[in-house]
């Protein structure tokens, strides 16, 4: 019965399979022009809120922007100050944040000598 019963069924899948072949319907498909809107969306919250971070960070340190500017230059780096002292303020509370989050150990020692 079980023989029968497994014949059976690859019979069916075989002839599910053909039927699905032979009688296709495909992708329904779009002109190229409906693909693509036409209106380009403005930048994304993420990007608007990044620049907003660093116009707050130009206003805070425009009076030293100038020398950082050269000495990132003379570095190599070919980033803004701005840009630059945000990501470094960015790293510093993360760093914070992992001492604080997992604690204890050799990374609390730095953090306890400056408190």
């Amino acid at each position: 019965m079980s023989v029968v019963a497994a014949s059976v069924g690859a019979v069916a899948l075989g002839v599910g399979t053909a039927v699905l072949l032979v009688t296709d319907p495909g992708r329904a498909r779009l002109p190229r022009h409906r693909r693509r809107p036409v209106a380009v969306e403005g930048e994304g919250a993420l990007a608007e809120a990044a620049e907003a971070a660093t116009s707050l960070m130009d206003r805070l340190i425009r009076s030293r922007s100038g020398d950082l500017a050269r000495h990132l230059d003379l570095a190599g780096f070919r980033t803004r100050p701005q840009d630059f002292t945000f990501l470094i303020l960015l790293a510093t509370v993360l760093l914070v944040a992992a001492v604080v989050v997992f604690g204890g150990g050799l990374l609390a020692l730095p953090i306890g000598s400056l408190v």
